[in-house]
């Protein structure tokens, strides 16, 4: 069985070899009992070991040596806030960090997959990143939505385990280049209030 920290750098890797994230950024963190782990500070994704993966107290002691990403609070608060999620990827896949970028809206209401998976997306206003302030605003966001475009950064998704967060991250870049699409050839068509309604049976 593989241990979280063999888990976040094994799925940071796969971030980076897809083209979902550039070398220096993004982070991945999972939750253990009273603690988490959480990718070290300024690692190149390529190169990454499950020695570069930092664990964390939740009054921001770190147990083992290793200095976490800068935008570690983000996901302590997160923990804190939600007990049901266990796994948190933040990333900069190319299409999603356009619209965030841009500030343009997703909808995922255009697929049963994209609506099933990654529910309604929210949209974290800037804030400097690394910073208690942006850490406050994503996780009020988080209340609300597993699936969060942080404006003029990234994205965000929270998960049950590591293996759904990955899927998700590549659902929400799909759903990005499919609406890219669909803005260039015609107009989205949502599902219905009644399909949704069977969605979530």
């Amino acid at each position: 069985m593989e241990t979280n920290s063999q888990l976040i750098s094994k799925y940071l890797k796969r971030l980076y070899q897809r083209g979902l994230t550039t070398c220096f950024s993004g982070n991945i963190s999972l939750r253990e009992l009273d603690s988490y782990f959480i990718s070290q500070a300024g690692i190149d994704k390529s190169q990454i070991e499950k020695k570069n993966v930092a664990q964390m107290s939740y009054s921001d002691d770190i147990l083992n040596g290793v200095e976490p990403s800068s935008e570690y609070q983000i996901h302590r608060l997160i923990y804190q806030s939600r007990s049901e999620i266990n796994a948190i990827i933040h990333a900069h896949p190319p299409f999603s960090t356009a619209f965030a970028l841009s500030n343009q809206k997703l909808d995922s209401r255009i697929s049963s997959e994209m609506y099933k998976n990654l529910g309604i997306i929210a949209y974290a206003d800037y804030a400097k990143p690394g910073s208690l302030e942006l850490a406050r605003i994503v996780c009020q966001c988080a209340a609300e939505s597993n699936t969060i475009l942080m404006m003029n950064h990234g994205v965000i998704v929270l998960s049950e385990n590591i293996h759904q967060a990955y899927y998700m991250i590549e659902l929400l870049e799909q759903l990005t280049e499919m609406t890219y699409i669909i803005k260039s050839i015609g107009q989205q068509q949502p599902l219905s209030e009644k399909h949704l309604r069977e969605l979530a049976l």
